[in-house]
């Protein structure tokens, strides 16, 4: 189960990623590609879009628009075996002659 808090206004896309996509964030560059950022407890998911909480894990006040917090329940229905992409084998740099 995981969790998940957006904004009033994109309640009908509650699984949008669109705003990582514009604004990027940790696991993506601003305009590269979209990142469901998804919490493992209600709380962190507050924590996510950057409302406060104190040491009791209670909201405390922040001039932000009201969140709603949304649970994701997955089941796991097939997994892939990874498939590493093709690299060139690793070579040590070379030292250039003014090194020397």
């Amino acid at each position: 189960m995981f969790f998940r808090a957006i904004a009033l206004q994109y309640i009908e896309t509650p699984l949008s990623a669109m705003g990582s996509l514009r604004r990027g964030g940790r696991y993506n560059a601003k305009d590269d590609f979209e990142v469901l950022y998804l919490a493992d407890r209600p709380d962190n998911s507050l924590r996510e879009v950057g409302m406060l909480l104190d040491d009791k894990n209670r909201p405390i006040a922040v001039p932000a628009p009201p969140k709603i917090v949304f649970t994701i329940e997955t089941r796991l229905q097939q997994a892939q075996p990874h498939q590493p992409h093709p690299q060139a084998p690793y070579a040590p740099p070379q030292p250039r002659p003014d090194d020397a």
